[in-house]
Order: structure tokens, then C-alpha cells, then sequence
């Protein structure tokens, strides 16, 4: 965890919070601006503020400057604002109706493979972006084209941010805001329970098993929402991908408790490396938040092209979701970056701000 474990996870989950907040504002704002240029280009300006923080982790690594790192989480927010609303938009609204989800997995899939070669990527990713093909011209495998919903392949700016606001107030996009803000909430609890309680190479390896776990995950689940031929409308695999990764959940939770408690009674604390007799049976709750985790990815992107698949709205909506997750991601890399604060504690704050998101998305799904 930051840069080879050289930064604070504290400090690292402070500097975090910078990226996600500037991502609340500017994730809605780069949609608009999406629809008013192009995807594509705000996808190409978004592989842009990644090398500041890549060379910040680096300098603190070697320096030790730390304040570098928030100028890098700051630059990088702007980036992912960008980056992580044009992907969404386009992983979500370019693929065929029958196989948005095996499209969304496998999105998903590539960034979790890519966390491995991240440090290498910003360099080549640019020329990628460039051959997105705009979705007026984009002709998929059936022959249907995108639609837009204004009709307007270029969206004026105060037209955009009417058309936003409007996707706002949608009772599905307010229905779903507790979902979008707590799926992944407890992403930085996972990652401060390996800190105390893994060495080095004991996370490396937990960390590897558990991107696995969530490639697995992205890919299954998103072949189940594609499976008409079993069920007979999207209504219902809509209820069978949720109550299936809320099962998941239920599971990861019990087992997170578990383990949180039988490691912190112990003294002194342990040190699990990949030999140690409980290294296994200590990361099985960290693979199964992997698998509910990117599982619950698949599905709420998903599920916003199944209440609307025009393109215009799906920027909108997809920017709103990232600004959701935002939200949730930074007060949870807030809560983290309190060394006082216990990991019980904030296990148990991320266990209640799920648990209450659960019962309208229940009603939602």
C-alpha cells in the first residue's frame, strides 16, 4: 500500500480523500461536458493527471516528501472525474441490449488486471482513447446504433446541465443513491486491515488472489444479467443479480467480523505471512469482499441501462454514479485516515452504512 508500503496507509488514505472530493464536483460536470464535446476526449484528458501521482508515490519512496502526494491526489482526481464518467458511459451505452453485461464485466475485468501495470500504462493509454469511435458513427454486431435522448449528438452546455439535473431527480437515480454511496465503502477497511496484520508479502500475495477472485466475479456476474435464455425478462435478472451478491455480502460480513475480532484479541497482535498456519483462513474475508465488491459494480452499472440506455443519459447518469461513489469513498478514506480511529470501528461503520442502503435497494431491485 503506497508505494511498496512506504507511505502511511493513513497518510495515503488522507491524501485519497483529496481525489474523491474534487471527484463529488467534477464527475456530473465532465458528463455534461461529454455530451458536449465527446466522450472520447474527455476519456483522453482523463489518462492525463495520473503520472503526478505515480511520481509523487515515487518521491515519497525515495525523498520522503509527502506533500507531493497531495498534489498528486489532487491532480489525479481531476483525471478519474474524467475518466471513470467517460468509461462508464461507454462501457454502459455502446454494447448490444443482450450483452451490456458481459461488456460492463469485462471493463471492469481489464481495470482489475491493469492494477498491476498501472505504473506503466499512463504512458501508452493516451493513443488508445483516440481510436473511441463516437457513438453516432458506431455500428454494433445486430446493426443498431446508440440513441441519444435529446436527439442532439452535440449537447449545448445549459442544455446539458438541464438534462443533468433532470437525470438527477429521476426516482431510480435517487432510489439507487444509497447503493452507489455504500457498495464500496468499506474498500478502505479491507485495505487497513492487511497493514497490521500481514507482512509485506503476505499482502502482496492476498492482494494478488484477491484481484482473481474479483476478475472471476466482474465476468460471472456479468454473464448472469445477460442470461435471457434462462429468465425471462431483465426485471427479474435484475432481483437474481442483486439477492445473488447480497448473499455474498452477507457471508463477507460474518467472516469479516470473525476475523477482526480473533485477530485483535491476540497478543501481541500476529504477523500472517503466506506460510503462517491462519494466513488462509485471514484472507478468505478479504477475497469474498472482492468477489460482492466488483460483483455489485457489474450490477449497478448495469442497471442504470436498464431504466435508460440512451447515450446522452447514460453520461449523466454514470457521472452521478461516480460522484455517488465519491461520496461514500471519501468519508470512508476519511474515517481510515484517523490512526486512532480502530479497525472494529470501522468495520462496524461500513457494516451500518450497508446495512441501511439495503432495504430501498431491495425495493429498487
Amino acid at each position: 500500500m503506497g508505494a511498496g508500503g512506504l507511505a502511511s496507509p493513513y497518510f495515503f488514505n488522507a491524501a485519497n480523500v483529496i481525489t474523491y472530493v474534487i471527484m463529488i464536483v467534477f464527475s456530473p460536470i465532465f458528463a455534461v461536458l461529454g455530451n458536449r464535446s465527446s466522450l472520447k476526449w474527455i476519456l483522453l484528458f482523463g489518462t492525463a493527471g495520473y503520472l503526478p501521482c505515480f511520481g509523487a508515490l515515487y518521491c515519497n519512496s525515495v525523498y520522503g516528501t509527502q506533500w507531493f502526494l497531495h498534489f498528486g491526489a489532487a491532480t489525479c482526481g481531476f483525471s478519474a472525474a474524467a475518466l471513470w464518467t467517460s468509461e462508464a458511459a461507454i462501457a454502459v451505452a455502446y454494447p448490444e441490449d443482450n450483452r451490456q453485461g458481459l461488456y460492463i464485466s469485462l471493463w471492469m475485468a481489464i481495470g482489475l488486471f491493469g492494477t498491476y501495470f498501472d505504473e506503466h500504462l499512463p504512458r501508452h493509454d493516451w493513443p488508445l482513447a483516440l481510436t473511441i469511435s463516437p457513438p453516432h458513427k458506431l455500428i454494433r454486431t445486430d446493426g443498431t446504433q446508440p440513441t441519444f435522448n435529446s436527439g442532439l449528438t452535440r449537447i449545448p452546455l445549459k442544455q446539458g446541465f438541464v438534462g443533468l439535473w433532470k437525470a438527477l431527480k429521476s426516482r431510480h437515480i435517487i432510489l439507487l443513491m444509497a447503493i452507489f454511496i455504500t457498495v464500496r465503502w468499506s474498500y478502505t477497511y479491507q485495505g487497513n486491515y492487511l497493514v497490521p496484520y500481514f507482512t509485506v508479502r503476505g499482502r502482496a500475495l492476498a492482494d494478488f488472489v484477491q484481484t482473481i477472485c474479483g476478475i472471476i466475479a466482474t465476468v460471472g456476474w456479468g454473464r448472469l444479467l445477460d442470461a435471457q435464455t434462462l429468465f425471462r425478462n431483465k426485471r427479474i435478472l435484475c432481483n437474481v443479480g442483486w439477492y445473488s451478491m447480497l448473499l455474498v455480502f452477507v457471508v463477507q460480513w460474518i467472516f469479516n467480523f470473525y476475523m477482526q475480532a480473533e485477530l485483535q484479541s491476540r497478543s501481541p497482535p500476529p504477523v500472517l505471512d503466506i506460510y503462517s498456519r491462519d494466513y488462509a483462513k485471514a484472507i478468505v474475508a478479504y477475497c469474498l469482499y472482492s468477489i460482492a465488491g466488483n460483483a455489485s459494480v457489474v450490477w449497478t452499472y448495469w442497471i442504470l441501462a436498464l431504466y435508460n440506455s440512451n447515450v446522452d443519459t447514460l453520461s449523466y447518469t454514470s457521472g452521478i454514479l461516480r460522484s455517488a461513489e465519491s461520496i461514500g469513498f471519501s468519508c470512508a478514506y476519511g474515517i481510515g485516515s484517523r490512526d486512532h480511529v480502530s479497525l472494529m470501528t470501522n468495520l462496524a461503520v461500513s457494516f451500518a452504512v450497508f446495512v441501511a442502503s439495503v432495504p430501498i435497494t431491495c425495493y429498487v431491485a
